[in-house]
């Protein structure tokens, strides 16, 4: 959200719109960035809230409590508990560094493991693990991860498999 309010301020609007859009359909389950479809005039309201919202750091302080103990001789003792300050702050998401996380081949093995079975799986999940592939292949340069005999055979039992 830092980003896009950060270009509505700069004048980058279309970036700014762009940027929305995108993490809309990043997060759509979450509904932060509103539903696919959504009305112009909502969209407007939606970022008109975002540029006017206060996204700086936020800082919670805990109250502190007194309490008071009666040790034997009747003296009263304060004591004040300190609880930690907490702060929060948003940090900027590098997608490129968390798809680079999945480059691993336990990934790909799990992937693989997932898509032997793929006559059984739901074509949702099919398509997730053949675009997990993809990013690790494409957008994370390492295509040679996927030359694996196992992954091959698998591909051609589906292209030899007649369409249900």
């Amino acid at each position: 959200m830092k980003k896009i309010q950060q270009r509505m301020r700069d004048h980058k609007y279309e970036d700014a719109v762009g940027t929305f859009r995108a993490a809309r359909e990043v997060w759509p389950e979450e509904g932060i960035f509103g539903v696919d479809g959504i009305p112009e005039d909502e969209e407007l309201d939606m970022l008109g809230t975002i540029y006017n919202t206060d996204l700086g750091v936020e800082v919670s302080e805990m109250n502190q409590d007194e309490s008071q103990d009666n040790s034997e001789n009747d003296d009263e003792d304060e004591e004040d508990d300190e609880e930690p300050s907490t702060a929060v702050v948003e940090t900027d998401f590098d997608f490129k560094d968390f798809v680079l996380r999945f480059c691993h081949a336990r990934v790909v093995s799990a992937c693989v493991y997932l898509l032997e079975r793929y006559d059984k799986n739901l074509p949702h999940t099919n398509h997730c693990i053949v675009k997990m592939l993809h990013r690790i292949a494409w957008d994370c340069n390492r295509p040679v991860m996927m030359f694996q005999a196992t992954l091959f055979l698998i591909f051609q039992r589906v292209l030899h498999n007649p369409v249900p």
